[in-house]
């Protein structure tokens, strides 16, 4: 009885910290909500050996640092000084996104509680109210870009004297493709019809290449690192940039770990709704499961709802716990045991009744670690492209 008291005090307070937690994809006039932290489940403990292999790190994606610009994508900058003060507070070192990187790919020791700082699009405001802050901290950050409006001088852009700049003082000037286009969508040729699959990729990696291109001619840096617009790609895409060399970040949500697929990065938003330093402070301690399979990224169809299965090792989480969300509500999720080889893993499968009609789609996974003071936190996104933003 006690115990059952206990959780359902532990559920009412869980749902407290996160009803403030719906949100929307980092991107223009498309909205994507945020799962709530997990609520308890009616279920055992499955006797499977507890591993900790998850060190991780938490990547923060913020647009626009204004009071004047669109509130989906937007972070006040009295608001963007209160993350960074939190991020003091609570002793997380800012490290470059390469240091990184680097660590990753080669297995190298992270210290706990590492944090990344990246801007999409490169917007004015970054340099006139971000940069400031961090520069004042020496705190190392990335701004994807994409050549196309800074070349055609946007009164909203950065100039290529700024990330010049910014570059000199410790930035990292990676690509965001040439014109931030829906690299997913076919385009109509000159003889009024759609690109075929491989007209489409060619496309698509020109437009990558000549964006890296561009940015080696006006910085003299090669980083070979891609934020994909609106977080939208497809595990063609994917392929397409591991033959190129690319590290790729989408806009799904979660930690990143050693096991993390290194062209499906995960970012958390951190404007609008997502600005809440409470349920931020909560992310910046989560974990990442070590997925060792998941779906394809693939296009939706029409009516299509997807099921999410996801193999993963038993981490040190409370494997009853784990629930999937869609649009902030919990799906019907699945936890089973699974034996691969010699190998002793989860499965977990996750479906929501049915889809909005938005474009881009989201289920977010999430598990308590043992002790209960943090969370692994897993994110997989979809793109239905009949459906268009705006």
């Amino acid at each position: 009885m006690l115990y059952r008291l206990n959780a359902l005090l532990r559920r009412l307070s869980l749902m407290a910290l996160c009803s403030a937690s719906i949100s929307v994809s980092a991107s223009p006039a498309t909205s994507v909500v945020e799962a709530p932290l997990p609520i308890s489940k009616p279920v055992a403990e499955a006797p499977l050996p507890v591993i900790d292999d998850s060190r991780g790190v938490v990547i923060l994606q913020y647009h626009h640092i204004s009071t004047s610009t669109p509130p989906i994508t937007s972070t006040t900058p009295e608001m963007f000084e209160t993350h960074l003060k939190l991020i003091e507070d609570e002793g997380f070192q800012v490290k470059s996104l390469p240091w990184v990187m680097e660590r990753l790919q080669q297995k190298l020791p992270i210290p706990d509680k590492t944090l990344v700082i990246t801007f999409d699009d490169g917007y004015l405001s970054i340099y006139e109210a971000a940069f400031p802050l961090l520069k004042a901290r020496n705190w190392p950050f990335t701004i994807f870009v994409c050549p196309g409006p800074i070349d055609q001088k946007f009164s909203d852009s950065l100039t290529w004297e700024h990330l010049q700049e910014m570059q000199a003082a410790g930035a990292t000037i990676a690509n965001h493709s040439y014109h931030h286009d829906y690299l997913v969508d076919r385009k109509t040729t000159e003889n009024g019809a759609l690109e075929n699959d491989e007209q489409w990729l060619a496309r698509v990696r020109a437009d990558i290449l000549s964006t890296e291109a561009r940015i080696k001619e006006m910085l003299g840096v090669e980083h070979k690192m891609l934020a994909y617009p609106y977080g939208e790609f497809t595990d063609t895409m994917q392929t397409m940039l591991r033959e190129e060399g690319f590290i790729a970040f989408g806009q799904q949500s979660g930690a990143i770990g050693y096991f993390s697929d290194l062209t499906s990065l995960a970012r958390y938003p951190a404007a609008s709704i997502y600005a809440n330093p409470a349920t931020l402070k909560t992310k910046l301690y989560t974990l990442p499961f070590h997925v060792k399979e998941e779906p394809k990224k693939t296009l939706l169809a029409d009516d299509e709802v997807p099921e999410l299965s996801l193999l993963i090792k038993p981490n040190a989480f409370r494997r009853a716990q784990v629930q999937c969300y869609y649009q902030g509500q919990p799906i019907n999720t699945q936890v089973t045991e699974e034996t691969v080889g010699e190998e002793s893993l989860i499965r977990i499968t996750a479906q929501a009744e049915k889809l909005g009609r938005a474009r881009r789609h989201r289920y977010n996974c999430t598990a308590p670690t043992m002790n209960g003071k943090r969370y692994y936190w897993y994110s997989h996104s979809w793109v239905r492209s009949s459906e268009h933003d705006g």
